[in-house]
């Protein structure tokens, strides 16, 4: 058992809170939420003195390309499509063409283990990830207590050879990846992800369907980020995209659309009435000149919206702190209404919005839910004086107040270091690899290895 004991605050939601409380953990959940909480001397348990600090829920990171961590602060003068022909899909042929020679799990473990460090000092504890299949990724998850969503699919057209393989042993590989590593009981799980319709068969995204119908899986994709995008899919398909992939049974309650910014008349209300979730990803969004979601919509729809940052590349951080105020900020400008997105929606969204599109029993701090908590410092200049808890949050806090991140249950960061892995030598390993893919040489295939503990 863990008692955190004199939490200044617990922000339970972004409507809830309690002032100078205590929380029990008895293995990964909440046991009680309460005044002066005590434990039997039968039981074992750690106590720590929370004085000054502050309990929100974990941040979940809804949508993000992990991958992209090795592909920050380039090119911020393209719009997507451009953007990914220059940027992405250079370092993506790359590794594809290393994954047909060899095993590129110590190349995902390295970049799986960086962004996991990052998430987990901006507290974050949920990341929802999509692109590469491989293991590197989940074993960096397993070994420094991230709760990661291991988002995959295929495209099966419009993309050239060198970025697709055969759909037999993609298929094959898929199955495989679910059974190996979905464990709904777990901090790791699978979900289905098309990356976006028009680059799917028909065949491709009804065998998608089916297989997360199979194994309980929510699913992702892609939806109209660009005008011409969105006009793509009504070229293809003759209509919408959220119209088609409803006919073909896709949408409902877990089911998530990322981005939305570009969606057809009829096509929201189409999402909402069949309980679909939306991701919102605004400062992807605006470094890329994509536009701008229309969230009061969605919010007056009453459709889940979820916070996301997408990938490292397009903004450039896993920063949730960041994304919530941007998130915010942004409507009211374009709304030209300052109560367009307030900082609750926007707590909520990166709370119990995103806990919904991940599929995961957490989001908000109450007894019975999973523990993952984040415990930030009260007492910095950026949020002193503290007054609404919630705005103060969103409009003030950064990854600086973070001091203490539960995970599961479990304590991967404590009083600012983490003790899970160790972090210099992650990001040394995350030089080195990026320094040996520019300059040309294959790194070493090494099968996923623990990095050193930093304890």
């Amino acid at each position: 058992m863990l008692l955190l004991k004199n939490i200044e605050w617990v922000i339970q939601d972004a409507t809830a809170m309690k002032k100078n409380c205590d929380i029990l953990i008895d293995g990964n959940r909440i046991a009680e939420i309460g005044g002066s909480l005590t434990v039997e001397k039968s039981h074992e348990v750690e106590v720590i003195d929370c004085s000054g600090l502050i309990a929100v829920p974990g941040f979940v990171n809804s949508h993000t390309h992990l991958y992209q961590c090795l592909l920050r602060g380039i090119r911020d003068d393209l719009p997507l499509e451009p953007w990914c022909q220059e940027v992405t899909l250079p370092f993506y042929s790359k590794v594809r063409k290393l994954e047909r020679v060899g095993d590129i799990s110590r190349i995902a473990y390295i970049w799986s283990a960086l962004a996991s460090i990052e998430a987990i000092r901006s507290g974050t504890t949920c990341i929802f990830d999509n692109d590469y299949i491989s293991n590197g990724v989940m074993e960096a998850w397993a070994d420094s207590g991230m709760r990661g969503v291991m988002a995959i699919g295929f495209a099966d057209q419009g993309l050239s050879p060198e970025l697709t393989e055969e759909t037999g042993y993609t298929k094959a590989t898929i199955l495989k990846t679910i059974k190996k590593w979905h464990n709904p009981n777990s901090r790791i799980t699978c979900a289905i992800m098309p990356p976006t319709p028009y680059l799917c068969s028909k065949d491709a995204l009804t065998w998608m369907k089916n297989v997360a119908e199979d194994y309980g899986l929510v699913i992702q994709t892609h939806l109209s980020e660009t005008r011409s995008e969105a006009k793509t899919m009504l070229e293809a398909f003759g209509e919408p995209g959220a119209m088609y992939l409803d006919r073909l049974g896709l949408l409902g309650p877990r089911f998530s659309a990322v981005h939305c910014v570009h969606l057809l008349p009829g096509e929201a209300e189409l999402l909402a009435e069949r309980g679909v979730s939306m991701v919102y990803n605004p400062k992807s969004n605006m470094k890329l000149g994509s536009g701008v979601a229309p969230i009061r919509k969605f919010v007056d729809l009453g459709i889940n919206i979820a916070l996301a940052t997408d990938g490292p590349a397009s903004n450039d951080l896993l920063d949730m702190f960041e994304e919530m105020r941007a998130a915010a900020l942004i409507q009211k400008a374009v709304c030209e209404n300052p109560a367009a997105l307030t900082a609750r929606t926007a707590f909520h969204m990166a709370t119990a919005g995103g806990a919904k599109v991940c599929g995961i029993d957490s989001g908000t701090l109450v007894k019975g839910k999973l523990a993952d908590i984040v415990l930030l410092s009260q007492r910095t200049s950026n949020i002193t004086p503290f007054n609404d808890p919630v705005e103060t949050i969103v409009y003030c806090a950064k990854e600086s107040n973070v001091r203490t991140v539960i995970i599961d249950g479990q304590i991967v960061m404590r009083d600012g270091v983490i003790h899970t892995i160790d972090e210099v030598h992650a990001l040394d390993e995350a030089q080195r690899l990026w320094s040996e893919m520019v300059a040309g040489t294959e790194p070493p295939f090494m099968e996923a290895r623990k990095l050193p503990s930093s304890e």
